[in-house]
This record gives C-alpha cells, sequence and structure tokens, in this order.
C-alpha cells in the first residue's frame, strides 16, 4: 500500500469511528468530563501529499493510540488503531481547545490551562494556569511555556507541570516576539527578541542551565511567529521571512499563512508548508526547493519521518 493510501485509509477509518462513535452521548465508551481540560482543533478532512516515489515508512504509533478532537461536540477521543475502535475521550467545556502528543505524554490546553491526559485511564490531571496567549512545546518529558507577550518563559518536567504557572518567576524572559521550543533530544531551545540570540538550555529535574550557542538572522532583532528545531538547530519564522543561524530566506513567493515543520530529527534541511506548496530550504545555504500541491487549503506543520517528508493540508 503506498504512503497517500495508507494515510487516506487511517483517516477514512478515523473518521467513520469518530462519527460513529461521537453520535450524542458516544454511547458504550468510557469518557471523563472535565471543566479545565484543552483541546485542539480537529481536521477530520485531510489532503495529504507525499514526495513523488518516496515511499512512507510503518510509522510507531507508541501505544497504538490516536487522539481525535471535535470542536463542535467539546470532546477529545482515543482511536486504537489495532482494533480499529475508539476507546475512551475527554469532554471539555469549549471548542477552544488544543492537544499535544509525544510518545505516551499528552497534554490538555484550555482557557489559558494545561492538564496531562492519562492514556492509561484516560483521565486529567490538575490544570495549570500558563496565560491564555502560552505557546507549548514539549517533547522527551520536557515542557516549555512561552508568553509571547513579554517572552516570559517557563520549563519542567511532565511530572511538575505546576512550575509552569504564571506564578512562579520564569527561567528565562525572552521579550516580545521571543520564542523558545524543545527539541527531540529534549534540550530547550530559546531566542531572545531583542538580538535572535540563541540559548540552549537543559532541564535536569527543576533546574535549568545553559548558555549561548549562536543567534538567528544576522544578529539584529527578531519577531518571531513561531519557532522549531532541526534536530538540535533552531529555525525561526517572522512572518514571510525564515530565519536561520548567520542568515535569513524571503519565502514571500509562498504568500501569507506558513507554516514551519514540526521538531523533528537532525536535518540538512527544513519544511515549510504554504496554502499551494511544500518547501525545503537547506539549513546550509539557504537554497529553497519547492513541490507544488497542484490544489489550495491549510496547512498543517509538516513532519520527517525516517528522512520522508510528510505534509497535509485541510480544504472543504
Amino acid at each position: 500500500m503506498t504512503g497517500v493510501a495508507a494515510v487516506r485509509g487511517l483517516v477514512a477509518r478515523a473518521s467513520r469511528r469518530f462519527a460513529a462513535v461521537a453520535g450524542p452521548g458516544w454511547s458504550g465508551r468510557r469518557w471523563t468530563s472535565a471543566a479545565a481540560v484543552v483541546v485542539a482543533p480537529v481536521v477530520l478532512a485531510v489532503l495529504v501529499v507525499v514526495y513523488p516515489g518516496a515511499p512512507v515508512s510503518r510509522l510507531d504509533l507508541n501505544d497504538g493510540g490516536v487522539w481525535l478532537t471535535d470542536a463542535t461536540a467539546l470532546k477529545l477521543g482515543r482511536l486504537n488503531s489495532q482494533i480499529d475502535e475508539l476507546d475512551g475521550g475527554v469532554v471539555t467545556t469549549t471548542p477552544t481547545f488544543d492537544v499535544l502528543q509525544d510518545a505516551e505524554n499528552v497534554l490538555l490546553t484550555q482557557n489559558g490551562t494545561v492538564a496531562r491526559v492519562d492514556p492509561a485511564t484516560v483521565t486529567l490531571g490538575a490544570a495549570t494556569p500558563v496565560g491564555a496567549t502560552a505557546v507549548l512545546s514539549m517533547s522527551a518529558g520536557t515542557v516549555v511555556a512561552v508568553d509571547p507577550t513579554d517572552g516570559a518563559t517557563r520549563i519542567a518536567g511532565m511530572d511538575s507541570l505546576d512550575r509552569l504557572g504564571t506564578v512562579r518567576a520564569p527561567d528565562v524572559t525572552l521579550g516580545e516576539g521571543g520564542r523558545a521550543v524543545v527539541a527531540v533530544g529534549g534540550v530547550v531551545l530559546a531566542v531572545r527578541a531583542a538580538d535572535g540570540r540563541v540559548q540552549r538550555l537543559v532541564r535536569s529535574g527543576d533546574t535549568v542551565t545553559g548558555g549561548v550557542d549562536g543567534t538567528l538572522g544576522d544578529g539584529s532583532g527578531v519577531r518571531l511567529d513561531a519557532l522549531t528545531a532541526v534536530g538540535d538547530v533552531p529555525v525561526g519564522l517572522s512572518a514571510q521571512t525564515l530565519l536561520l543561524p548567520g542568515r535569513s530566506v524571503d519565502l514571500s513567493e509562498l504568500g501569507t499563512g506558513l507554516v514551519l515543520q514540526q521538531p523533528g530529527p537532525g536535518s540538512d534541511s527544513v519544511l515549510v508548508a504554504g496554502r499551494t506548496a511544500l518547501l525545503s530550504v537547506r539549513l546550509d545555504s539557504g537554497a529553497v526547493t519547492r513541490y507544488d500541491t497542484h490544489g489550495a487549503g491549510t496547512p498543517a506543520a509538516p513532519v520527517l519521518v525516517d528522512g520522508c517528508a510528510h505534509a497535509a493540508w485541510a480544504s472543504s
């Protein structure tokens, strides 16, 4: 089965199961109601584009669970792909929620709070206030929350999410437009707005240490809309300008609404999706390779798995 066919099959089966089980009451499955939960907007119909000729490897879904969201019904459900059925979920009180997942770690954000979802019992832990505008990133058991209005950055482990709370002094302050991201290995890469200076931060328990490690762009002030990591290399996006270590690349040809790839393994390029194309940009030179979709839609964050680029667009 080709990569596109495999993904389409999974999406189709998940959508049918979600529609069947997510009817009135979602009866027959275990559901947990929560007053303070967070959920991510659901994309029930996606157009998947894979680079022609490159087979898609079998993805490691860890425990076999795929988390599906329904903002209209205020529900987060877990699809067990091994039996092709929803086997549990959480009911929320707002359609404005998001879900983050890294291996077995799952977080739900809602109304300016973050809570851990226990995948074994499909229940929520205590909700921690992180601020309505906080931008979160997680990997390898480390979570970072950044307030984009002033760059206040707090770092915590999955077992100490309360340390992300706004009542605690930030670990670092990056200024308005500063951003931080957790690389796949668990290192936090933080970029200061005033000069693009990159700080490499390591968490050990509740202790955070680190130092300066280069700059993004030309060393002048930056106002980041997004930040990702390719291996341990930070890459930022400011409007239509891609910021690489020591250089910047104009991506205005791709239009507005650009989306950076999710943090991923080391590579010589970073992925950027627009409404009509996927770009691969060399980290060392800024050279751009474009793959047109021959369509248009709202892009999701591309991912790199086993050297293969995956991108998806939502359209109606």
